[in-house]
């Protein structure tokens, strides 16, 4: 038994000017390479009739929505939001033929390496941080505005595409996708641990984290059993890691500090709150900036997880 899902992202296709299908949606069991074959050789034969000319995924089915195989971190649990499947997907995925597209990151940075006091990040952050304030102000960064979302939203959608844009192979979102995956992640949200930059009355910096409800999912074994509830929200209160899902910045303000001042108010602010580590989910081996960070301040890498692509040929 297995199960896919095939699909083409037009609004890509025509920003990137390719030819792309995308499967998604992927399970089988550890013995059932004959049915994954089968499975895509069905995609493969659907999207060449519609004129594709490669395949890849997997993606479930937007950007930022559980894409690509765990292929590193199969000992560790999976942060929230983030997929956790077993390690035959890949294996499969190469032996058909799928060829690395990109990997996607998960850090993990445990507050136990500081002394779970800021005071103890290498002075040299303190010192960008410091340096971007006198240049900036000290007062640019705040939290959400959540009586007023429908105007934070917009402003966060612009800086997000504007952010991303330098990034390979990046198209844009469309507002309605943005406006809905804000939406899920509002129920979510902890203001404290949410910071907007602004300068000058523009928005220019947006670093977010959530708490890692996994481990509270955990204990309550999924929310199965109407019980499982009640052991969620015990269970919540107890959640020692924050989820660290977005720092973009305008590409404009890169280089001047901005983000390393909004990553030392984050810390400040988790810190306060009791938080034992952070996890840092995900974000592309690619992106110039925020792998930088995250190694310069000692985060490693814990869990991997790998998109492919394969030519369909001619």
């Amino acid at each position: 038994m297995g199960t896919i899902g095939a699909g083409v992202n037009h609004t890509q296709n025509r920003e990137l000017g390719t030819q792309s299908a995308l499967f998604g949606f992927f399970e089988v069991l550890p013995d059932g390479y004959g049915i994954a074959q089968g499975m895509w050789d069905h995609v493969c034969q659907w999207a060449r009739g519609r004129g594709m000319k490669e395949i890849h995924g997997p993606y479930n089915f937007a950007p930022s929505e559980e894409n690509g195989f765990l292929i590193e971190g199969f000992e560790s649990i999976p942060p929230i939001m983030t997929a956790h499947t077993p390690p035959h997907y890949a294996e499969f995925a190469e032996r058909y033929g799928f060829d690395k597209e990109s990997d996607s990151l998960a850090y993990r940075f445990d507050f136990s390496q500081i002394g779970f006091d800021v005071a103890n990040v290498p002075p040299v952050v303190h010192r960008i941080a410091a340096r971007f304030a006198r240049r900036h102000g000290a007062q640019i960064l705040r939290t959400p505005r959540m009586e007023d979302w429908g105007r934070e939203i917009p402003r966060l959608h612009a800086l997000y595409n504007k952010s991303l844009a330098v990034l390979p192979e990046y198209s844009p979102m469309e507002f309605s996708e943005f406006e809905a995956q804000a939406l899920d992640l509002r129920p979510l949200i902890d203001p404290e641990t949410v910071f907007i930059a602004e300068v000058d009355g523009k928005t220019v910096g947006l670093a977010l984290a959530i708490p890692n409800f996994t481990e509270a999912l955990r204990y309550a074994h999924g929310l199965r059993r109407p019980w499982d509830y009640l052991r969620f929200a015990l269970a919540r209160r107890r959640i020692q890691g924050i989820s660290f899902k977005i720092l973009v910045i305008d590409p404009e303000y890169w280089g001047y500090g901005l983000e390393t001042a909004m990553l030392l108010e984050m810390a400040k602010a988790v810190l306060r709150k009791g938080y034992m580590w952070a996890d840092g989910s995900l974000t592309g081996e690619t992106n110039p900036q925020t792998n930088k960070i995250a190694q310069h301040l000692g985060a490693r890498i814990y869990r991997r997880y790998r998109v492919y692509r394969m030519s369909l040929g001619e």
